[in-house]
């Protein structure tokens, strides 16, 4: 649709990258493009549409693909047999004014051949037992007819000989001959899509149903013809303007690391900015380098469709005044299209419980219809409040006052809306809690510097969190009515937990005149403190040398200010550091850290200086450090806090980290170090208020605030049985409930 969007008397060239890390959709992409380029439109067309959308194809579109499309990647895959495993790489496919390149990896491109052949053995008979299974399993039937309820008896009809069949053709077309199963989605014993994947999901029913023949209510048929037209109108802008096309099957957040920066004029993201897959924050952070500047395109954009963000905001707001009000809108508006049938009103009138009334299918259809009618930018303004403005506030971005590319929402019943206008949404195939925030962003915009720093410094939300003060902490305590504002987002760029000593040779080796050389990884360092106070330790007469290998995946922007609001940097040390560094003013809490940062870094710059020590800087997630490592092997690995399952959790974290550690023959005191900062914050959210467990933790905390501010207690006690999970989250994490480090070693 995009290409087929370009102006016909549009003459410069399109380049187009395509990506998704799912191979059986990048082969089945790769294999559509190649026909695209290669048949002509007569045998292309109904071959593409096969391909794309039918269970079955004809036996000689198969000999098409085997003899005309195969043979083309066949050297591609010869060349790769001697090549390593895991390595990219990449071939150039030429078609007059076109360009196809493809980057695989090798695996990838081993594999792809297969996507040609049927499974050895599987029949027509069986192939259709497989997808039989999924698409008519009893579990699912409830779903299944609530779903049919929804539509028209036509509708029903079309799918019900869709999920029967599995061949898109109009109802009369004959289907003699089409006993292949398609190659490219039987690759396993098992049917790859959803019982419920249709060809009418994604569009609307208006924008098909034009293309209707004699048979007005056959919309598969309507979607044949109009899929006919929009490929034929595909290849005629394929053929007359210059476009290349790069294909690559890697997760979107590395994509970056394959493609130029500050080289798209629109980037489509699709829904992984949804919370569940990468969110707002790491989507922009992945994406909003590889638009064009402004200053070459001020009208670049990147797409975002936001599937979950009103689901999720009913979950986490589950308040009735929260919600009653936007849904009991549709429940309103619903009476104008779907007037309530008299059976139901009957039901209404008998004295009958309430399961029996929300059963019937009346109520079924209503409560699943009413959603087209609801407005929802009331629980997305919650939405983005909470998580789209702070990430786009902290990229420099706007959001287009109009949207100019996509409808906001496109599968909505906006008011005034026709009862024709409702029967095409009613009868799609689509989720009406899509926000296509497609132009959310993002026009790179030039922001002042210190205007931005103060802004961030000195979010109102925020103040409450100000060191060092704890009294002050107690008496700005403000309730979080905007859960995440700009003030929350940043860098902790000089450490929130205390710097430690990750070698330590006398307590962990035993001795500090160890013989071999020392390998140190720091995989998420964040900051030097860690690093220096490990060096620090090494004593000058050691003979040993020093690896050491400082990774962290965030790189300082320009035009930001990077730190968090509440990044402190007396939070880096703990007391017993800097006490001794206190002078005549004995409440001078930054002036006692300067004195211990100056003289560590003289500890430091001199320790380094009498050599033996070599350091070698990364920038990459923490997640992938092991690809860059080789075969290199480490004595002590600090991995901070990514262990925390807000970030890659534990046992990702073995998987990751353990094989880089040195064997237990080489050091059998050879140390992983997690640093479980957020174990507080899950043991809330996962045993809630009921369990004794969690109680008793935050009895001991409440406790120890008590001994700190017996002056505030009466006051502190008011605030906190408010609410107190809510406030003590934000009042003693850190300061009053232990974070804990875990050292994983051999037995």
């Amino acid at each position: 649709m995009t290409i087929l969007g370009l102006p016909q008397q549009y003459q410069g060239s399109c380049c187009v990258t395509i990506n998704d890390k799912d191979f059986q959709v990048v082969a089945r992409n790769i294999i559509i493009l190649l026909i695209a380029h290669r048949l002509d439109p007569d045998t292309a067309v109904p071959l593409i549409i096969h391909i794309w959308y039918s269970a079955f194809i004809p036996a000689v579109m198969l000999q098409i693909l085997q003899s005309s499309i195969l043979p083309m990647i066949a050297p591609v895959i010869d060349d790769m047999k001697d090549k390593a495993d895991g390595s990219l790489h990449w071939a150039m496919f030429k078609f007059r004014n076109r360009e196809l390149r493809l980057t695989l990896t090798k695996e990838q491109w081993m594999l792809l051949p297969t996507y040609f052949k049927v499974p050895e053995g599987l029949s027509r008979e069986e192939a259709q037992k497989i997808r039989h299974r999924r698409n008519f399993a009893p579990e699912m039937l409830d779903f299944c007819e609530r779903k049919f309820m929804m539509w028209t008896p036509a509708v029903r009809q079309d799918e019900m000989y869709f999920r029967k069949t599995g061949i898109l053709l109009p109802q009369s077309a004959s289907q003699v001959g089409i006993d292949t199963p398609n190659p490219t989605l039987y690759q396993r014993t098992s049917w790859p899509l959803y019982d419920d994947a249709s060809p009418r999901a994604g569009r609307s029913a208006a924008e098909y149903r034009k293309y209707a023949t004699v048979a007005q209510d056959d919309d598969f048929g309507a979607l044949y013809f109009y899929l006919i037209d929009i490929i034929r109108r595909f290849y005629d802008r394929l053929y007359t303007i210059n476009i290349s096309i790069d294909v690559f099957s890697v997760d979107a957040y590395e994509l970056r690391d394959h493609v130029e920066p500050s080289s798209f004029d629109r980037i489509e993201a699709s829904n992984i900015c949804d919370n569940v897959f990468l969110g707002t924050l790491k989507c922009l952070a992945s994406f909003f380098p590889l638009l064009k500047p402004r200053s070459e395109n001020p009208h670049a954009t990147l797409l975002l469709l936001y599937m979950s963000a009103v689901t999720e905001t009913i979950l986490s707001y589950p308040s009735p005044e929260r919600t009653n009000q936007t849904i009991f809108q549709g429940l309103v508006r619903i009476k104008q299209y779907m007037p309530t049938s008299p059976d139901f009103v009957d039901l209404l009138k008998r004295d009958v419980d309430l399961m029996q009334m929300i059963s019937h299918p009346d109520y079924v259809n209503r409560a699943s219809n009413d959603k087209k009618l609801i407005d929802w930018d009331r629980l997305w303004e919650m939405y983005a409040q909470r998580h789209m403005y702070p990430a786009i506030a902290l990229f420099d971005l706007d959001i287009k006052a109009r949207h100019t590319i996509v409808k906001p929402w496109a599968f909505k019943a906006w008011p005034h809306a026709s009862q024709e206008e409702f029967d095409y949404l009613r009868a799609g195939s689509t989720s009406v809690l899509l926000k296509g925030l497609p132009e959310s962003a993002l026009v790179a915009t030039q922001t002042d510097l210190e205007v931005l720093s103060l802004e961030i410094q000195l979010a109102p939300q925020y103040m409450h969190q100000r060191r060092p003060l704890m009294s002050h902490l107690m008496y700005m305590l403000k309730p979080d009515e905007v859960h995440l504002p700009i003030g929350a987002w940043g860098k902790y760029f000089w450490g929130n937990s205390p710097a430690i000593d990750i070698l330590n040779l006398d307590a962990n080796e035993g001795t500090s005149d160890v013989p071999r050389n020392h390998t140190l990884l720091f995989a998420a360092s964040g900051n030097l403190h860690n690093i220096a106070k490990t060096i620090v330790t090494v004593p000058v007469e050691q003979q040993s040398k020093f690896e050491v290998v400082v990774n962290d995946k965030t790189l300082f922007r320009a035009n930001s200010w990077p730190t968090s609001s509440d990044d402190d940097p007396i939070e880096g040390w703990v007391y017993e550091d800097y006490n001794k560094h206190f002078l005549a003013a004995r409440e001078d809490t930054y002036g006692a850290g300067f004195s211990l940062v100056r003289d560590l870094l003289l500890c430091f710059c001199r320790r380094v200086a009498h050599g033996g020590i070599s350091f070698e800087l990364h920038c990459v997630d923490a997640a992938h450090i092991g690809a860059r490592m080789g075969d290199r092997k480490y004595d002590r690995i600090e991995i901070s806090n990514i262990c925390d399952n807000d970030y890659m959790k534990s046992r990702p974290c073995l998987c990751t980290f353990a094989p880089l550690l040195k064997s237990k023959a080489d050091n059998p005191h050879a140390t992983l170090l997690f640093y479980f900062m957020n174990f507080g914050r899950e043991i809330q959210r996962v045993a809630g208020t009921s369990d004794p467990t969690a109680n008793a933790l935050f009895a001991a905390a409440y406790d120890r605030v008590q001994s700190f501010f017996q002056p505030d207690t009466s006051a502190l006690r008011t605030r906190v049985e408010e609410n107190v999970f809510d406030q003590l989250e934000k009042l003693l994490y850190g300061h009053f409930m232990d974070r804990t480090y875990f050292f994983g070693t051999y037995r």
